[in-house]
């Protein structure tokens, strides 16, 4: 999961900022690490918060490795 200071350092209307904590407690409570759910879940956390969207923006990017698979294919 990466982010920009957007989210971490995004505030709401009386000043308080989203901050690390809540980013991290919002993915570790996620059920599976799935790249969709964790952007929804960190955007729908911060709109919740109220984050001033004018003040700054957030971009949000998550991945997950491939599964192991049992064929390999070599590339030339």
């Amino acid at each position: 999961m990466l982010s920009t200071d957007g989210l971490t350092e995004g505030r709401d209307h009386a000043g308080e900022e989203f901050g690390d904590q809540r980013v991290t407690d919002l993915l570790a409570a996620l059920p599976s690490p799935v790249p969709q759910a964790a952007v929804t879940s960190l955007y729908d956390a911060a709109d919740r918060f109220g984050i001033d969207w004018a003040r700054d923006d957030i971009s949000l990017l998550a991945a997950a490795p491939l599964p192991p698979s049992d064929h390999h294919t070599a590339t030339p």
